[in-house]
């Protein structure tokens, strides 16, 4: 068999090596995706990891890594109705990867916005002067 070609419900993980199985069932993936070896696949490529790198993505974070990983499988392999419509997906379909990436752009650009938007209100003007504490002091004579 192709080891590029993932079918769907497969649970047997008699050829997982001890890292990949502690990831299996820390996080529950058969419980969350149909395809938890292709997960795996991805989420411990070297090649993944490095582009996250690269892109300056947090690959330190598993939980959001592996959420992205999942929406991306999710949207290329369930129906609107979250109905399985591909019964296997190949590592090379360029549709998954364009999910993907997608995924994890529209991350990234998620949090660039926000961090700019915190940067223009800290450097607005109003911002500091409403955050400025005023004392007023009577003189008695």
């Amino acid at each position: 068999m192709n080891k590029n070609i993932f079918t769907a419900k497969d649970m047997n993980f008699n050829d997982c090596n001890i890292s990949q199985l502690k990831i299996i069932f820390e996080f529950n993936l058969p419980l969350i995706t149909n395809y938890p070896k292709l997960l795996i696949k991805l989420y411990l490529n070297p090649n993944f990891n490095n582009w996250l790198k690269s892109n300056d993505i947090n690959y330190n974070d598993s939980n959001m890594v592996l959420r992205k990983i999942i929406n991306a499988i999710n949207k290329r392999t369930l129906n609107e109705d979250g109905k399985l419509i591909i019964q296997e997906i190949n590592l090379d379909d360029s549709e998954l990867w364009k999910l993907l990436i997608d995924e994890f752009l529209y991350e990234k650009l998620k949090n660039e916005s926000f961090d700019s938007n915190i940067c223009k209100k800290k450097n607005n003007k109003s911002y500091r002067t409403k955050n400025k504490i005023k004392f007023k002091t009577k003189k008695k004579f």
